[in-house]
C-alpha cells in the first residue's frame, strides 16, 4: 500500500524540482534576446510570407472595389 502513495509523492517532488531547474520562460527569453534583428526579420518574413501576400492581395481587392463604387457614384451624380 505504501508504494501507491509513495510513487505520486516522489513524482510530484521530481516535477517540482524539474520545474525549478528548467526555467523555460527564461530560456525562451534568452534565446530570443540572442537573435539578431536581421535574422528575426528574415525568419518572420519567411514564416509569414503567405499571410503577407494574402493581406496585400486583399488590400488591393478592397481598394479596387472602393474605387469602382466611387466611380459609379460619380457617374450617377454627375
Amino acid at each position: 500500500m505504501k508504494s501507491r502513495t509513495f510513487f505520486p509523492q516522489v513524482m510530484q517532488q521530481f516535477a517540482g524540482e524539474l520545474k525549478n531547474d528548467l526555467n523555460i520562460e527564461q530560456m525562451v527569453v534568452s534565446k530570443i534576446d540572442n537573435i539578431s534583428p536581421e535574422k528575426l526579420e528574415s525568419l518572420l518574413h519567411r514564416t509569414l510570407a503567405k499571410e503577407l501576400r494574402f493581406a496585400s492581395i486583399f488590400g488591393i481587392g478592397i481598394g479596387l472595389l472602393v474605387g469602382f463604387i466611387q466611380m459609379v457614384i460619380l457617374l450617377l451624380i454627375g
